[in-house]
C-alpha cells in the first residue's frame, strides 16, 4: 500500500495536569507502532510517536495533517477538514495556535502553509 502512514500518541503524564498519571500509555503507542511494522510492514519512517511532553495538541493535530495524503485542493480546507475530521479546531489556545504556526513555518511544506492560512480565515480568526 503506498503512502501509507501512522500516527500513535501516548501520554502518561500530562502536562497541565501533574496530579493525574495514567500508566503504559506511552508503552501502548510503542507496542502499536512495533505491531504496524511487524504485522502490517510499516517502515520506521512511515510512523510517528508521540509520547508525554511531545504530545501536545498542536503536534499532535500537525503530524496528523501533515501525514493525511489525501490531496486538498479547490475548496477550504481547514473548514472541510474540520467537519469531516471531526477537530475540536475552538478548543486551541492562541499558544496552541501558535505552536502550531511554528511546525508549519519548520516543515516548510506548501500544503501546511495552506492549511494554516486556511485555518487562521475560517477556525482561528482573532
Amino acid at each position: 500500500m503506498a503512502g501509507k502512514k501512522a500516527l500513535f500518541v501516548g501520554i502518561n503524564k500530562f502536562a497541565n495536569y501533574s496530579q493525574f498519571t495514567l500508566n503504559g500509555c506511552v508503552n501502548d503507542a510503542k507496542d502499536m507502532a512495533a505491531l504496524y511494522k511487524d504485522l502490517l510492514g510499516f517502515k520506521t519512517t512511515e510512523m510517528t510517536v508521540l509520547s508525554d511532553a511531545q504530545a501536545t495538541k498542536a503536534k499532535a493535530l500537525f503530524d496528523y495533517l501533515f501525514l493525511r495524503t489525501r490531496k486538498i485542493e479547490g475548496r477550504s480546507i481547514a473548514e472541510n477538514l474540520a467537519q469531516e475530521l471531526r477537530l475540536d479546531l475552538e478548543d486551541f489556545t492562541k499558544g496552541d495556535q501558535d505552536e502550531f504556526a511554528r511546525y508549519v513555518d519548520m516543515s516548510q511544506s506548501n500544503k501546511m502553509k495552506s492549511i494554516m492560512a486556511d485555518l487562521r480565515k475560517t477556525e482561528w480568526q482573532n
